[in-house]
Parts: structure tokens; sequence; C-alpha cells
């Protein structure tokens, strides 16, 4: 099957929060900007758009191969940086996993009073 990469259109987001409160969902936009690359965002209940999500990207590599439009590997770009995303052939019985690769780092830091929430 051969794919044709359109330009990618500017989609306005904003809408989706209201859903996803709505809907009590986590919500992902990716653009397959060609066949080794895809662009995702992220809403996500209860924290709006974030600057990343692993198992959304995993999902977004997996769905855009299912359709044909990218290989088993790509880099998905979120707004935190990019992760490498390979969702690996079967093997056997075993299903394919999907790994993912990228960088880590400390995003908040911050404290609780468990006695607020009875422990």
């Amino acid at each position: 099957m051969t794919t044709t990469a359109r330009a990618p259109r500017v989609l306005d987001v904003s809408p989706i929060g209201t859903f996803a409160r709505l809907a009590l969902a986590n919500i992902g936009v990716a653009t397959v900007t060609d066949p080794e690359h895809i662009r995702l965002r992220v809403w996500e209940r209860g924290a709006g758009i974030t600057r990343a999500c692993g198992s959304g990207a995993c999902a977004a590599l997996v769905a855009a191969h299912r359709r044909g439009l990218t290989g088993r590997r790509a880099t998905v770009a979120l707004d935190g940086g990019d992760l490498d995303i390979l969702w690996r052939e079967d093997d056997g019985d075993m299903p394919g996993h999907v790994i993912m690769t990228g960088p880590a780092s400390l995003s908040f830091e911050g404290w609780f009073d468990p006695a607020r929430f009875g422990f």
C-alpha cells in the first residue's frame, strides 16, 4: 500500500478539553508526518495538555502501523521531547511487545500531608 503524506493541518484542540472532562477520558491527537515520524498531543483528564504520554505514544504507533501509515518503528514527537517507539513482531505464542525509548526528567516535586487523606 502506498500512502501520500499530506501537509499537516493546524488543529485547535481546546474543545477537546471540554469533551475529555465530560467523558472522563484521555484524548490523543496524532499526525503522521511521514512513515517514520508521528506528532502527538495529549489531553489527560484532570491535567489538561501534557508534555508527554508514553502509553499514548505507543498506541499512536500501533494504530498508525495497523492503518499502513508507518512501519513498526517511528519517532513520536511530544511537547516534552521525542520517543522512539518499536512494535516488535510476534514471536510464536508471544504477542509483539511495544518498546519505548527516550529521555526521562523530573517535572514536578512536592509533598503532601498523609493525615489529610486518612493515612
